[in-house]
């Protein structure tokens, strides 16, 4: 974030992704035509114990900046970071891993969530006119789907360094 910060057009605030009231003031008061939504509760393990915090987190508050999509008008691209988790498990022995066109199969909490706000991504593009085309929601996830979904290197914590750079979908 350090290099951004130097950027003439980059702001950072802190809230609460669950706060209409935040998202709706942000879009309209600084003009934020594109969001690249990187928000997530994450950890696999931890979904286990605390699911309810995926849930707001992950589903609740992709909703919420959706709505503010739509609400405001002013947002015409919006990006939203996924994981290889909600394709479920790949086989030990493929060659290749799911490809994003694959069914969601997720094994987890975490997986359901993120799988769940994929969905309302996809619907509030393609019907719900938050956004000026279904084309303009773009999909983004790691490429550790071509391990096996479950790998140890499926979360990136501070300081470490993912397998694979990003790829657009």
């Amino acid at each position: 974030m350090l290099p951004s910060k130097s950027s003439k057009n980059f702001k950072f605030v802190k809230g609460d992704i669950g706060s209409a009231d935040l998202a709706n003031y942000l879009l309209i008061t600084k003009g934020i035509d594109t969001i690249m939504h990187f928000v997530a509760q994450t950890h696999v393990n931890n979904s286990f114990g605390n699911n309810f915090e995926f849930t707001k987190n992950n589903i609740y508050g992709t909703h919420v900046l959706l709505e503010a999509c739509k609400v405001t008008g002013t947002v015409h691209r919006f990006i939203h970071v996924s994981t290889d988790e909600v394709y479920g498990e790949t086989e030990a022995d493929a060659i290749v891993g799911n490809h994003e066109a694959s069914q969601l199969l997720p094994t987890n909490p975490y997986s359901t969530t993120k799988a769940s706000a994929e969905m309302l991504v996809m619907h509030m593009a393609a019907h719900m006119g938050c956004l000026s085309s279904p084309h303009e929601a773009i999909m983004c996830m790691d490429q550790t789907s071509s391990q096996r979904s479950s790998s140890p290197n499926s979360f990136f914590w501070p300081g470490e360094v993912p397998p694979h750079p990003w790829r657009w979908i």
